[in-house]
């Protein structure tokens, strides 16, 4: 589970995301883009990666592998590291940290500096108040929270995070809670790019696989490249300044529409081109931006 006082804040925000639901269903929900078939909501990609990614994540290609040695670690401080290793949860507590190929039962809280995460399966991160973190190649599945959660809740804005080659997938959320793939409150400088985000059939708990929400010192400077956006209520949710969405693939059951722009911050700065519906390779007017 992650710490106590995010799980307090993804309930406030859950209370918006019903509001806005309501709103949604009166007709302010973004429809498909005309001339596309209805079955592009339920369309799975079967389709090559963008040449800009490497590869497409899967279990195959994301997440611990090997031989793993169990390890009672559960608190990393500045400068160590943690290899090859199954543990119950993680805590990162100093700067210059580096976890590779490990297994977490639980999930991962990121309050350190300069950390580098890669390979690790966990039901889910969050990163609060930090600088300088990177999650590669990792898995991140049957989370009762946010897939990746990341807030500015410490009194430090976070910044500078990358979020890479990840697959994010199969939310096991209970009736009291919401699910994002990657919720965001508070960040300057964000990557998210060649990540698969796969919620499954529709719930009413999730929300969207990007909801970059305007809190905590607000949301700027972020891409949103080259990735596969599955399911939930919308594909983004999105209250931030300079957003671009770009080359993202949209498919999955989607509940209301494939973005909903709000409108807190203004969203100075924001702008969508080429993203398409997995199924037919139509573009989608994402937030009615190209």
């Amino acid at each position: 589970m992650l710490r106590p006082h995010l799980a307090h804040r993804r309930s406030l925000a859950r209370l918006l995301v019903l509001a806005v639901a309501s709103f949604a269903f009166t007709g302010a929900a973004a429809p498909p883009p005309q001339g596309a078939s209805s079955s592009a909501y339920g369309a799975r990609d079967s389709s090559a990666p963008s040449s800009p990614c490497k590869f497409r994540p899967s279990r195959s290609t994301t997440g611990a592998r090997g031989d793993l040695k169990p390890s009672a670690v559960t608190t990393l401080d500045s400068g160590q590291r943690l290899e090859d290793a199954s543990v119950q949860s993680l805590e990162v507590v100093g700067s210059d940290v580096t976890i590779r190929n490990v297994s977490v039962a639980g999930s991962i809280m990121v309050l350190g500096d300069r950390v580098r995460i890669r390979r690790v399966t966990t039901q889910g991160i969050g990163i609060s108040s930090a600088s300088d973190v990177s999650v590669v190649r990792s898995r991140i599945a049957a989370s009762p929270d946010d897939g990746i959660h990341i807030t500015s809740d410490r009194e430090a804005l976070v910044r500078d995070i990358t979020l890479r080659h990840n697959l994010v997938h199969q939310p096991q959320t209970p009736s009291e809670n919401h699910y994002d793939g990657t919720q965001v409150r508070g960040v300057d400088g964000l990557s998210i790019t060649c990540s698969t985000y796969r919620a499954g059939r529709y719930h009413e708990n999730f929300n969207a696989a990007v909801f970059l929400e305007h809190a905590n010192g607000g949301t700027s400077n972020v891409e949103v490249r080259d990735n596969w956006l599955f399911g939930f209520a919308f594909s983004v949710m999105v209250d931030a300044t300079n957003a671009t969405f770009t080359r993202n693939k949209i498919g999955g059951d989607i509940k209301w529409g494939p973005c909903l722009l709000l409108g807190a911050s203004g969203n100075a700065g924001f702008t969508s081109s080429g993203n398409t519906w997995a199924k037919t390779g139509r573009p989608v007017d994402l937030c009615k931006q190209g």
